[in-house]
């Protein structure tokens, strides 16, 4: 079966014999091209290629001393990074408002005003949303969220999920009063019990 793949390629000469009997001085070379640290630049790959992965490995090399720990948490402050000084707020709500509101209103009312309220159903228009805004953010020079990213949120559940409370619920009441402190009795009875059967023994 080798023999069927290896005749096409002796024939078509694409496979070139290499010879066994080489000398230390070329055996070290050829160990220095494969190792992975090799500053020598390999024969058989782009310019291109090489030019962007030396340049990566110099980023790594010199960015060794920003490495965020777990005990450091003022990467969560983003406030600290992004002061909001070069915020451009107004692009921010208008943008905001025009070309992510207006996506978001495009797709509530699609869904139809009778699924507003069924999460499965409006949560992918709520999710670009949120990512739309999101990029608006990051594009004006402002910190997410901020007031008025808020505010536009909120304008939004006033428009679209007001009317979304589910009173209905079951899950919401509280259990009667008899059953609560029938089960609180019962499970504060156990400790007496147990620890006169840890006594005893």
């Amino acid at each position: 079966m080798i023999l069927y793949l290896l005749l096409p390629a002796f024939v078509l000469g694409t496979v070139t014999s290499q010879s066994a009997n080489s000398t230390v001085g070329q055996l070290d070379e050829v160990g220095r091209n494969q190792t992975f640290n090799s500053t020598l630049k390999p024969k058989n790959v782009t310019s291109t290629f090489y030019e962007e992965k030396k340049w990566v490995e110099d980023k790594l090399q010199s960015n060794q001393g920003s490495v965020i720990t777990e005990d450091e948490e003022s990467f969560q402050d983003e406030e600290n990074k992004i002061t909001g000084e070069n915020c451009d707020w107004k692009s921010l709500q208008f943008l905001s408002s025009t070309y992510c509101g207006e996506n978001f209103h495009q797709d509530m009312w699609n869904i139809g005003r009778d699924n507003w309220c069924v999460q499965e159903r409006f949560i992918r228009a709520y999710s670009d949303l949120t990512h739309c805004v999101e990029f608006l953010a990051n594009i004006t020079s402002c910190f997410f969220p901020n007031p008025d990213i808020q505010d536009f949120f909120i304008d939004i559940h006033l428009k679209f999920f007001q009317n979304c409370t589910n009173e209905n619920d079951p899950m919401t009441e509280d259990a009667p009063q008899k059953v609560v402190i029938g089960l609180t009795l019962l499970s504060v009875s156990f400790i007496p019990i147990m620890v006169y059967l840890v006594a005893r023994s």
